[in-house]
Protein backbone atom coordinates (compact mmCIF):
# COMPACT_ATOMS: atom_id res chain seq x y z
CA UNK A 1 0.00 0.00 0.00
CA UNK A 2 1.16 3.32 -0.89
CA UNK A 3 1.94 5.48 1.45
CA UNK A 4 1.58 9.88 0.43
CA UNK A 5 3.20 12.43 2.71
CA UNK A 6 0.51 14.83 4.19
CA UNK A 7 0.59 18.47 2.38
CA UNK A 8 1.56 20.90 4.98
CA UNK A 9 -1.43 22.66 6.10
CA UNK A 10 -1.42 26.42 5.71
CA UNK A 11 -2.75 28.16 8.68
CA UNK A 12 -3.76 31.72 9.17
CA UNK A 13 -1.37 32.22 11.53
CA UNK A 14 1.35 31.46 8.73
CA UNK A 15 -0.28 33.69 5.83
CA UNK A 16 -0.19 36.59 8.69
CA UNK A 17 3.53 35.19 9.39
CA UNK A 18 4.42 35.77 5.55
CA UNK A 19 2.72 38.89 5.34
CA UNK A 20 4.28 40.02 7.95
CA UNK A 21 7.78 39.58 6.66
CA UNK A 22 6.83 41.06 3.50
CA UNK A 23 5.60 43.79 5.55
CA UNK A 24 8.98 44.47 7.06
CA UNK A 25 11.08 43.35 3.87
CA UNK A 26 9.22 46.31 2.30
CA UNK A 27 9.41 48.86 5.17
CA UNK A 28 13.39 48.13 5.11
CA UNK A 29 13.45 48.86 1.46
CA UNK A 30 11.53 52.04 1.60
CA UNK A 31 13.67 52.79 4.75
CA UNK A 32 16.89 52.83 2.54
CA UNK A 33 15.02 54.03 -0.51
CA UNK A 34 14.20 57.09 1.51
CA UNK A 35 17.54 57.45 3.05
CA UNK A 36 19.45 57.17 -0.41
CA UNK A 37 17.05 59.42 -1.60
CA UNK A 38 17.68 62.14 1.30
CA UNK A 39 21.50 61.15 0.84
CA UNK A 40 21.13 62.12 -2.96
CA UNK A 41 19.21 65.19 -1.79
CA UNK A 42 21.71 66.64 0.22
CA UNK A 43 24.36 65.90 -2.27
CA UNK A 44 22.60 67.83 -4.74
CA UNK A 45 21.38 71.01 -2.42
CA UNK A 46 25.09 70.75 -1.52
CA UNK A 47 26.42 70.78 -5.02
CA UNK A 48 23.87 74.19 -5.28
CA UNK A 49 25.14 75.60 -2.62
CA UNK A 50 28.31 75.24 -3.87
CA UNK A 51 27.59 76.69 -7.13
CA UNK A 52 25.51 79.19 -5.89
CA UNK A 53 28.41 80.09 -3.11
CA UNK A 54 31.53 79.62 -5.96
CA UNK A 55 28.92 82.58 -7.91
CA UNK A 56 28.85 84.84 -4.88
CA UNK A 57 32.33 84.57 -4.66
CA UNK A 58 33.01 84.85 -8.28
CA UNK A 59 36.10 87.16 -9.02
CA UNK A 60 35.06 90.85 -8.88
CA UNK A 61 36.95 91.24 -12.03
CA UNK A 62 33.96 89.83 -14.39
CA UNK A 63 31.43 92.51 -11.72
CA UNK A 64 33.47 95.00 -12.63
CA UNK A 65 33.69 94.66 -16.24
CA UNK A 66 29.62 93.97 -16.37
CA UNK A 67 28.73 97.50 -14.45
CA UNK A 68 31.40 99.54 -16.43
CA UNK A 69 29.95 97.98 -19.97
CA UNK A 70 26.59 97.95 -19.14
CA UNK A 71 26.54 101.08 -16.76
CA UNK A 72 23.42 102.91 -16.66
CA UNK A 73 25.25 106.17 -15.63
CA UNK A 74 29.29 106.49 -16.09
CA UNK A 75 30.93 110.51 -15.23
CA UNK A 76 33.99 110.96 -16.38
CA UNK A 77 35.69 113.68 -14.53
CA UNK A 78 38.07 115.89 -15.33
CA UNK A 79 41.65 115.65 -13.53
CA UNK A 80 42.65 117.55 -10.18
CA UNK A 81 45.94 118.45 -9.04
CA UNK A 82 47.17 117.56 -5.84
CA UNK A 83 50.53 118.83 -4.31
CA UNK A 84 51.44 115.79 -3.04
CA UNK A 85 54.03 112.67 -3.37
CA UNK A 86 53.55 109.46 -4.47
CA UNK A 87 53.73 108.22 -0.94
CA UNK A 88 51.59 110.14 0.33
CA UNK A 89 48.73 109.68 -2.35
CA UNK A 90 49.26 105.96 -2.36
CA UNK A 91 48.97 105.71 1.39
CA UNK A 92 45.21 107.59 0.98
CA UNK A 93 44.29 104.94 -1.68
CA UNK A 94 44.86 102.03 0.33
CA UNK A 95 43.90 103.16 3.25
CA UNK A 96 40.65 104.72 2.16
CA UNK A 97 39.65 105.16 6.04
CA UNK A 98 42.55 107.37 7.04
CA UNK A 99 40.29 110.42 4.49
CA UNK A 100 37.59 110.13 8.10
CA UNK A 101 40.46 110.56 10.55
CA UNK A 102 43.19 112.99 9.55
CA UNK A 103 42.93 116.81 9.61
CA UNK A 104 40.49 118.08 7.41
CA UNK A 105 38.82 114.56 6.86
CA UNK A 106 35.13 114.24 6.99
CA UNK A 107 33.52 114.40 9.72
CA UNK A 108 30.45 111.56 10.75
CA UNK A 109 27.71 113.45 9.13
CA UNK A 110 29.49 113.60 6.02
CA UNK A 111 31.08 110.41 5.55
CA UNK A 112 31.14 106.78 7.64
CA UNK A 113 34.21 104.46 6.48
CA UNK A 114 34.36 101.42 8.23
CA UNK A 115 37.48 99.41 7.68
CA UNK A 116 37.16 95.49 7.33
CA UNK A 117 40.38 94.68 6.20
CA UNK A 118 42.35 93.23 3.29
CA UNK A 119 40.58 96.07 1.34
CA UNK A 120 37.08 96.01 2.67
CA UNK A 121 35.07 98.66 3.93
CA UNK A 122 31.77 99.53 5.08
CA UNK A 123 30.50 103.12 3.92
CA UNK A 124 27.44 105.45 4.63
CA UNK A 125 26.62 108.74 3.44
CA UNK A 126 24.25 110.25 5.93
CA UNK A 127 23.29 112.77 4.24
CA UNK A 128 22.19 110.86 1.05
CA UNK A 129 20.92 108.06 3.29
CA UNK A 130 23.53 105.71 1.35
CA UNK A 131 24.95 102.60 2.76
CA UNK A 132 27.04 100.14 1.62
CA UNK A 133 30.33 98.64 1.13
CA UNK A 134 32.92 98.21 -1.07
CA UNK A 135 36.50 96.41 -2.07
CA UNK A 136 39.98 97.76 -3.53
CA UNK A 137 39.35 95.11 -6.35
CA UNK A 138 42.43 95.91 -8.44
CA UNK A 139 45.80 97.64 -7.52
CA UNK A 140 47.70 98.56 -10.56
CA UNK A 141 51.07 100.91 -11.13
CA UNK A 142 49.45 104.38 -10.90
CA UNK A 143 45.71 102.92 -10.92
CA UNK A 144 43.20 101.81 -8.53
CA UNK A 145 39.73 100.20 -9.05
CA UNK A 146 36.93 100.28 -6.24
CA UNK A 147 34.30 98.15 -6.87
CA UNK A 148 30.58 98.54 -4.22
CA UNK A 149 27.26 97.69 -3.89
CA UNK A 150 25.15 99.73 -1.86
CA UNK A 151 21.28 100.96 -1.36
CA UNK A 152 19.80 104.26 -1.01
CA UNK A 153 16.76 105.44 0.95
CA UNK A 154 15.60 109.02 -0.05
CA UNK A 155 12.52 109.70 -1.86
CA UNK A 156 13.00 106.45 -4.19
CA UNK A 157 14.28 103.33 -2.57
CA UNK A 158 16.97 101.52 -5.12
CA UNK A 159 20.66 99.26 -4.70
CA UNK A 160 22.46 99.34 -7.15
CA UNK A 161 27.07 98.56 -7.83
CA UNK A 162 29.46 101.03 -8.57
CA UNK A 163 32.74 100.89 -10.30
CA UNK A 164 35.40 104.21 -8.86
CA UNK A 165 38.29 104.32 -10.60
CA UNK A 166 41.24 106.51 -9.86
CA UNK A 167 44.12 106.83 -12.45
CA UNK A 168 46.68 109.37 -11.12
CA UNK A 169 50.15 110.83 -12.52
CA UNK A 170 52.68 111.82 -10.80
CA UNK A 171 54.87 115.14 -12.12
CA UNK A 172 57.03 117.55 -10.63
CA UNK A 173 57.40 121.28 -11.08
CA UNK A 174 59.47 124.06 -9.48
CA UNK A 175 57.19 124.23 -6.76
CA UNK A 176 58.06 120.34 -6.00
CA UNK A 177 55.76 117.11 -6.74
CA UNK A 178 52.60 117.16 -7.51
CA UNK A 179 50.00 114.22 -9.09
CA UNK A 180 47.02 114.80 -11.26
CA UNK A 181 44.59 112.72 -10.47
CA UNK A 182 41.60 111.63 -12.85
CA UNK A 183 38.28 109.99 -11.73
CA UNK A 184 35.62 108.08 -13.21
CA UNK A 185 32.71 106.84 -12.00
CA UNK A 186 30.15 104.05 -13.42
CA UNK A 187 26.80 103.29 -11.80
CA UNK A 188 24.68 99.91 -12.50
CA UNK A 189 20.86 99.39 -10.55
CA UNK A 190 20.13 96.25 -9.37
CA UNK A 191 16.27 97.35 -10.87
CA UNK A 192 15.60 97.87 -14.38
CA UNK A 193 12.98 99.64 -13.98
CA UNK A 194 14.81 102.25 -11.50
CA UNK A 195 17.69 102.15 -14.48
CA UNK A 196 15.50 103.12 -16.88
CA UNK A 197 14.13 105.88 -14.90
CA UNK A 198 17.83 106.60 -14.54
CA UNK A 199 18.15 107.10 -17.78
CA UNK A 200 15.31 109.05 -18.94
CA UNK A 201 15.90 111.50 -15.91
CA UNK A 202 19.91 111.76 -16.79
CA UNK A 203 19.62 115.05 -17.78
CA UNK A 204 18.83 115.88 -14.44
CA UNK A 205 20.87 113.21 -11.75
CA UNK A 206 24.35 113.65 -13.99
CA UNK A 207 24.99 117.45 -12.63
CA UNK A 208 23.53 116.09 -9.56
CA UNK A 209 26.06 112.84 -9.46
CA UNK A 210 29.19 115.65 -10.80
CA UNK A 211 28.19 117.37 -7.76
CA UNK A 212 28.70 114.83 -5.06
CA UNK A 213 31.91 113.30 -6.98
CA UNK A 214 33.40 117.10 -7.11
CA UNK A 215 32.83 117.37 -3.09
CA UNK A 216 34.35 114.31 -2.36
CA UNK A 217 37.42 114.46 -4.44
CA UNK A 218 37.95 118.09 -3.44
CA UNK A 219 37.52 117.18 0.39
CA UNK A 220 39.82 114.34 -0.41
CA UNK A 221 42.78 116.66 -2.06
CA UNK A 222 42.66 118.90 0.81
CA UNK A 223 43.43 116.17 3.74
CA UNK A 224 46.31 114.30 0.90
CA UNK A 225 47.78 117.77 0.54
CA UNK A 226 47.34 118.78 4.45
CA UNK A 227 48.92 115.47 5.12
CA UNK A 228 51.54 116.12 2.65
CA UNK A 229 52.37 119.23 3.91
CA UNK A 230 52.49 118.11 7.37
CA UNK A 231 54.82 115.41 5.91
CA UNK A 232 57.58 118.14 4.77
CA UNK A 233 57.09 119.73 7.89
CA UNK A 234 58.42 116.64 9.96
CA UNK A 235 61.32 116.04 7.40
CA UNK A 236 62.36 120.18 7.87
CA UNK A 237 61.45 120.46 3.96
CA UNK A 238 60.80 124.02 2.79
Amino acid sequence: METFEKTPKITMRTIHTILFAILVCLLCVATLWAESTLQDKSQEEATLQVEATSQEEATPQDEIKTTINKSTLARDQKPLTMRTDRETLEFFIEHVEELTKQEKGFTDKELILDARGNGKYGIQIPPKKITGDFTLAKRQADKAIYFGHGKAESFLHFAGTIVLEVGYTMLHDEAGCYADVKTDVYLGFDNPAVAMLAVVTSPILNPQLDKLIAKFTKRTQQVVEAAYARKKGEQGNP
